[in-house]
Formats: C-alpha cells, structure tokens, sequence
C-alpha cells in the first residue's frame, strides 16, 4: 500500500485551510493548518494555524520559516517497499510549537515560484532549538510507540506532500 497526501497550491484553493503536518507533543496531539495564498503562480503567503485534539493542553506556533530554494531529498519515505528510491525536490516549512506563542501566525511577503513535480514538506524544531534532520540523535528511522508517559521526544520519519499546481 503507498499512502500519499497532496497540498494543493493555485488560485482556487486560496481561501483552504489545508492539512500539513501532525506531531504529538507534550502529551498533546496536535494538527498543523496552512492556508496558502498563490498569486499567478507564486506562494506570496502562508497563514499557520494549530488545532489540539485532546485536553492535555493547548499547543500554540512559537516560530516559522520557509526555505524558498528547493532541498533535494531522498524520497526513500515515499516509495513502495522493493524499489529504488527517487530524488524528489521539497519547499520545506519548518515550525517551533510550544505552549508558548501565537493560535495563528502568517508569513508574509513571500515570493516562491512554483513548479512542477515539487513536494512539500514540514519540520518541527527539536526542543534543543536544533531541526530534527536525520543525523539528530532524536531522530528514528522507524515509528515508534509512544508509551503512557506520553511523548517521547522523538518523531516518525517526515511525510511528504505532492504539490498540486
């Protein structure tokens, strides 16, 4: 089974709240939102928003950034199992959360030419301000469980999402 998610990013889905990125955090699930606004072709501005989905506390956005220049990935997390993976080319977000900041923030002025067969990905700030990339000691190559302490600290591999043009 290969399980993928779209964002789409046109004209036409300028008024959406889209689904990105769900992490558990503090004993806290939360889902990240992003409404993108694309003005002939171009990413001009991304509105986050977070939406916790239990009682333990509420998650807010501490930080975002957008790298505009594409980052060239493996794509080994996106390919059935058996086959070679494909280098793929991602805009990627990356986001603090915490209990501490904002229930909506907006980037704005932004000025990314978008193109074909490019995908989207987000990544969440490590507590120590460092990103989780794949060398960060909390970083798993598998999905772990998550025990009755609640989170671990640690994450599943980063989903990608295929732009829609």
């Amino acid at each position: 089974m290969t399980l993928t998610g779209t964002v789409h990013l046109n004209e036409a889905s300028n008024n959406r709240h889209q689904f990105v990125y769900g992490t558990l955090y503090s004993k806290t699930f939360v889902g990240l939102f992003a409404k993108f606004t694309i003005t002939n072709r171009k990413l001009t501005e991304i509105s986050l928003v977070p939406i916790t989905y239990n009682n333990s506390g509420k998650l807010l956005i501490e930080s975002a950034t957008l790298d505009s220049s594409l980052n060239r990935r493996s794509g080994r997390d996106i390919v059935e199992a058996g086959r070679t993976p494909t280098p793929i080319d991602c805009l990627t977000l990356t986001v603090t959360i915490s209990k501490n900041g904002k229930s909506e923030l907006t980037l704005k002025n932004l000025s990314v030419d978008l193109q074909a067969d490019t995908y989207f990905e987000v990544l969440r700030d490590g507590d120590d301000g460092s990103k989780l990339e794949p060398e960060h000691p909390n970083f798993l190559t598998e999905c772990i469980e998550v025990d009755k302490e609640g989170s671990p600290g640690r994450i599943c591999p980063r989903g990608y999402s295929k732009i829609i043009l």
